[in-house]
């Protein structure tokens, strides 16, 4: 399976982020505290439908 995009919206530390894919290889690479580990973790989510530790996914302090 090929994930082309990725749209993280209140998720986390991010507010909105959109995330493009290649054919192949992908890496994603930061400093410390920039969002890594929250992308991993919200294709995890997307896949099985299960957090990956109790962490709430939803950013709540942003406005709906």
């Amino acid at each position: 399976m090929l994930i082309e995009k990725l749209i993280l919206e209140n998720y986390r530390i991010f507010t909105k982020r959109e995330f493009n894919f290649r054919k192949g290889l992908n890496l994603v690479l930061g400093n410390n505290s920039t969002g890594k580990t929250t992308i991993l973790e919200s294709i995890f989510f997307l896949f099985s439908g299960e957090l990956v530790n109790n962490f709430s996914p939803i950013n709540h302090n942003q406005d709906f």
